[in-house]
């Protein structure tokens, strides 16, 4: 399953999520504040993100990997949610991502459902300050009011936990900070990584920082490359990092460029 080229502007509407899902039971239905934080006032469209997953995909086909696109409008929250009991092998988002500290969130008066501190856990509230942005999105984070069947297109690592995602194999996170979240001892990080791990999800590809849309998609297009001709997953990323390095005369040299991407549980064989 493929998201990229995502319309962050796509009308929100329940038959517009139609098109790529059925309705979903309205408890997996949240919605976040988002004042003051930098999501506020929108996100714009990534020109390289539809190439990747384009690109990406053609390649997978080629191979006989079974693919689905969704791409624009298609790309809801409501679309990924629907993943949940699929059995899906691979999964590739290509978005923007975000993660906020406590003190951040704190500051900019930022809530996700949780408004009684004492109901909720310390994960559970740090799995708010994390997340994707689907298609849609740019209504919420504009302050308009929305219909009450549709989802907000912010998907966060808490919604995520909630989605089966068992049998999964692969997550690749191809957005800035996706590898970001809270540090708890003797528990490890709490952000998108154990979103997916509470899903079900084996190996997660992710970033530590903000990145450049063009490096990103040679970085992607080459990591799939690599894995569909036989290297294992921390070599395909290990390869693709090199490409990138070297492509285009050095133009993406910097480690800022090519060193953000990280690979987790990903020792094994594909």
């Amino acid at each position: 399953m493929l998201y990229g080229g995502l319309d962050y502007n796509a009308t929100l509407d329940a038959s517009a999520a139609a098109k790529s899902v059925a309705l979903l039971d309205e408890s997996f239905k949240e919605r976040a504040d988002v004042r003051g934080m930098g999501l506020r006032g929108g996100k714009g469209y990534l020109e390289h993100s539809k190439v990747e997953v384009g690109i990406i995909g053609e390649e997978l086909s080629k191979a006989q990997w079974e693919c689905v696109l969704d791409t624009a409008a298609l790309g809801t929250e409501e679309s990924f949610k629907a993943l949940s009991g699929r059995g899906i092998g691979c999964l590739h988002i290509s978005t923007h991502g975000f993660y906020y500290t406590e003190e951040e969130a704190d500051n900019a008066r930022y809530q996700f459902m949780l408004t009684d501190d004492a109901v909720f856990s310390t994960e559970d509230r740090a799995l708010t300050r994390s997340g994707l942005v689907m298609s849609g999105a740019n209504h919420i984070l504009n302050d308009e009011e929305l219909p009450d069947n549709v989802e907000d297109g912010i998907l966060t690592a808490k919604e995520i936990a909630d989605v089966d995602l068992r049998g999964l194999d692969l997550v690749v996170l191809s957005a800035c900070q996706t590898g970001l979240g809270d540090i708890a001892q003797s528990e490890g990080v709490f952000g998108l990584q154990r979103g997916f791990k509470k899903a079900g999800a084996n190996s997660i590809l992710m970033s530590l920082w903000e990145v450049k849309d063009d490096a990103t998609q040679i970085l992607m297009t080459q990591f799939y490359r690599n894995l569909l001709s036989g290297q294992n997953k921390r070599q395909s990323l290990l390869s693709a990092q090199k490409h990138l390095r070297e492509v285009e005369g050095g133009k993406y040299d910097k480690p800022e460029c090519w060193a953000a991407f990280i690979l987790l549980d990903g020792i094994e064989q594909r």
